[in-house]
């Protein structure tokens, strides 16, 4: 894949990112507004006379099975996350992304804390106890 052929490929990552699942939610954003998952590759198809068609079926379907297996071997490997911090800790929050009501960015601190931790909800992933702005 070149950098220009982009576009050849903008619409099948638009499809797997639409199906993909949230963590968080448990739903992806197809689910989430249709109601329903888009599968990319259908389980069964009806009768087709197109032999084109059935060939290029086969190889998605023999290379999706063999995708699974690769990151199934990938994630086999790969050592779990532990959490650093645990619930009750004292954390710093850098605030280079928060929105807040000050108007000169330039003058507010580069980090708000420490704040406490309320939940681990993921390895890399906190909810903090904020001081009420």
């Amino acid at each position: 894949m070149q950098p220009e052929d982009w576009m050849e490929w903008l619409s099948m990552a638009t499809v797997v990112y639409n199906n993909r699942k949230n963590v968080m939610t448990g739903t992806s954003p197809d689910q989430t507004l249709l109601g329903y998952d888009i599968p990319l590759i259908p389980n069964h198809m009806g009768l087709s006379n197109n032999e084109g068609t059935e060939r290029q079926l086969k190889i998605m379907k023999e290379q999706h099975e063999q995708a699974i297996q690769a990151l199934n071997l990938i994630a086999s490997k790969v050592p779990t996350l532990k959490a650093r911090y645990k619930t009750g800790n004292q954390v710093w929050l850098e605030a280079m992304h928060l929105h807040l009501p000050h108007q000169k960015s330039k003058l507010i601190s580069k980090c708000m804390g420490p704040s406490w931790i309320n939940k681990v909800i993921l390895p890399v992933a906190y909810q903090l106890a904020l001081p009420i702005a």
